[in-house]
């Protein structure tokens, strides 16, 4: 679930209350941000996480480094805080109710009333980088210009993929076929236009509807647009959003690729860890310089230790670390957004080219009406342009310019979409910034003529018994609007979509006229003319599995104070929990009991020295038992997994967690 989503749920007042409450977000508060932009301001979000506990610190470290963007429950959140052997089962969760009080981590409760855990989706990547800041260095200036073989410096970013894919998509029609997906043809003519491969893709195994009819290409670009609401979908098929597609078209480009980057990663790599962790860390390494593969791999194995995984060796988690890092530059260089390469040394790089928020917009570029017809086009062209420049010329070609072409068909088909000759050339002056050349301007006013010269309409007709009536009909005031035009002396046009209304009006009068036969699809004309498809259509759900997606579950809104073992360690004897006390065998393994149920440390005095131990199993041994567990450790040190008999230790008492730090 994302931050747009839970605001909807949760609601947006009560979200921005954690802002103007809770002392973790004190700067947030003072900069007057809402809470959805805090979330996803890494800055903010660090200097919240200075102002946390170290407990509620410890665990949000602890669900980042190793549980990723997924989902959680109280069971794999104590597995996870086991392995680190810092803090004990009881103590996460008690850390876990202080990130849900500062609106840092929710709860939803499934139907069988088990809860999981989450931080929003699309705020991974900037938690991480707020405490987890990528660590390698760049490559020095004198390596940078060794670069060789480097790759996906020419590449569209994916912006401007999806621009193109949605106005081909737009212009071919996107009524659904009897399977209830686009036509092959349409879907042959979108791919064509997106200059991505399946290759390009290779190791991105992120699941998706129809795979048997869309190329992964082609879905990824209907899912963004139903994400983000450009596309609708009614019964027949898409419809392009005009309201929200206007918005998205006059956004500025660097923050039309940051948004489309973010939506990116925690959309579709957040199912696979290998992929989630690489992923969230490379959208905000510093763009355009240059590192090497292997630091960042090495950095990310070191940093990210996902539980099914926590006993592999660190050479194995580096190696599938990298398989991962490898995946991610292979499929974030398709999109446009990295350019990798090799130094002369044969060392792997890659550098990032999506700019920072903070940088100034470079004034919009301007195309070139040439006197052969052909529309030029730079890369800086602004995207409202590109996309109603495609409603009155051809495509041509793509690359470092986007070549158009002005026809006598293109022109005819922007006559029938509402365009006027001079229309086109007011278009083409304010998009150039100069006059439009005289031959071309000709020809363009010729062609709309001749295309408008001519025009077929739907409609019906009014036929009188005789001329009097129908100049009785004509002067009455209530129906002279209803009457298009008159045939004759004794019939009138009528709009099908009037019909009915004319129709009452002539009963009215006294004259009765019985409604013709339409036939089906006519009548779905006269209701429908003039109405768009996009005033019916919803939005959708997109193509692609959301592995964090939990929108059929109950999003908690009420956060509890403490957790469930508090109210039973009240019902324990107080000496167990007060002081270190000496107990006989059976006792310490009660208590012991006690604490793995309630998953609870303990503490251990053993000759001088006292020592805090989370236990894990209880065993039996040779009439006697014994119990595994790990050694606190407060230092950040390796954790210590030891078995003690009960005679190894003289005292001891259980810990309860404390509600506060």
């Amino acid at each position: 679930m994302r931050t747009a989503e839970i605001a909807l749920r949760f609601g947006e007042s009560e979200l921005n209350a954690f802002i103007a409450s809770h002392p973790a977000w004190e700067e947030a508060a003072s900069e007057g941000l809402g809470w959805r932009q805090a979330q996803l301001d890494s800055r903010v979000l660090a200097a919240a996480a200075a102002k946390l506990s170290s407990r509620a610190r410890a665990l949000l470290e602890l669900a980042l480094r190793q549980l990723g963007p997924l989902p959680f429950d109280e069971e794999r959140l104590r597995k996870a805080g086991a392995i680190q052997g810092r803090w004990s089962g009881a103590e996460l969760l008690q850390g876990l109710i202080e990130l849900r009080q500062a609106g840092i981590v929710f709860a939803v409760r499934k139907s069988w009333g088990d809860e999981l855990f989450f931080l929003p989706g699309d705020a991974f990547a900037a938690w991480l980088h707020a405490l987890f800041p990528f660590g390698p260095v760049p490559l020095a200036r004198e390596q940078a210009r060794q670069i060789t073989d480097r790759q996906g410096a020419d590449c569209a970013p994916l912006g401007m993929k999806l621009l193109d894919g949605l106005r081909t998509l737009v212009m071919a029609g996107m009524r659904f076929n009897a399977k209830g997906v686009l036509p092959k043809k349409v879907i042959s003519k979108t791919a064509g236009r997106l200059f991505m491969k399946e290759g390009d893709l290779e190791g991105w195994t992120a699941a998706f509807a129809y795979r048997d009819d869309y190329p992964k290409p082609v879905a990824l670009l209907l899912d963004l647009a139903l994400t983000l609401d450009l596309l609708l979908e009614d019964e027949d098929g898409y419809v392009w959003n005009a309201e929200t597609g206007e918005v998205w078209l006059n956004l500025p480009e660097i923050v039309r690729e940051r948004e489309l980057a973010a939506l990116f990663v925690s959309r579709y790599m957040t199912a696979d860890f290998n992929l989630a962790f690489p992923s969230a860390a490379l959208l905000h390494v510093a763009p355009f310089k240059w590192y090497a593969v292997g630091d960042a791999a090495a950095w990310l194995s070191k940093l990210a230790i996902s539980s099914p995984n926590a006993d592999m060796q660190a050479s194995n988690r580096q190696q599938a670390m990298l398989s991962g890092l490898a995946c991610c530059l292979r499929v974030l260089q398709a999109c446009g957004w990295l350019e990798q390469g090799r130094t002369k040394d044969g060392i792997e790089v890659f550098r990032w080219r999506v700019l920072a928020a903070n940088v100034p917009q470079a004034e919009p570029g301007r195309i070139y009406v040439q006197p052969d017809c052909e529309i030029i086009a730079a890369q800086d062209v602004p995207f409202y342009v590109r996309w109603h420049l495609e409603e009155v010329a051809e495509f041509v070609q793509a690359g470092v310019v986007t070549v158009y072409r002005m026809t006598k068909a293109k022109a005819a088909q922007a006559v029938k979409q509402g365009w006027t000759g001079e229309g086109m050339l007011q278009f083409l002056r304010d998009a150039s910034g100069n006059d439009v050349p005289e031959n071309v301007a000709a020809l363009i006013l010729e062609w709309s003529r001749q295309a408008g010269s001519v025009q077929i309409e739907q409609a019906t007709l009014l036929r009188c018994a005789g001329s009097e009536i129908a100049q009785q009909l004509a002067s009455e005031p209530s129906l002279r609007e209803l009457l298009v035009e008159q045939l004759g002396d004794r019939t009138f046009v009528v709009e099908l979509r009037q019909l009915n209304t004319l129709l009452k009006g002539l009963d009215q009068l006294g004259c009765c006229a019985v409604k013709p036969p339409l036939s089906e699809q006519l009548e779905r004309a006269g209701k429908s003319r003039n109405k768009s498809r996009s005033q019916t259509a919803k939005p959708q759900a997109g193509l692609f599995y959301d592995p964090v997606g939990l929108k059929h579950f109950t999003l908690h809104t009420e956060v509890p104070l403490l957790i469930k073992a508090h109210e039973a360690l009240k019902q324990l004897p107080s000496s167990w929990t007060r002081q270190l006390r000496a107990y006989h065998s059976s006792t310490k393994r009660e208590i012991l009991e006690r604490a793995l149920e309630l998953h609870t440390a303990v503490e251990l005095r053993s000759d001088s020295s006292i020592l805090s131990f989370i236990p894990s199993t209880l065993h039996e041994a040779e009439g006697s038992w014994r119990i595994s567990g790990w050694l606190k450790q407060e230092d950040g040190a390796e954790p210590s997994e030891i078995s003690l008999r009960p005679e190894m230790w003289e005292e001891m008492r259980l810990i309860v967690p404390a509600t506060e730090e």
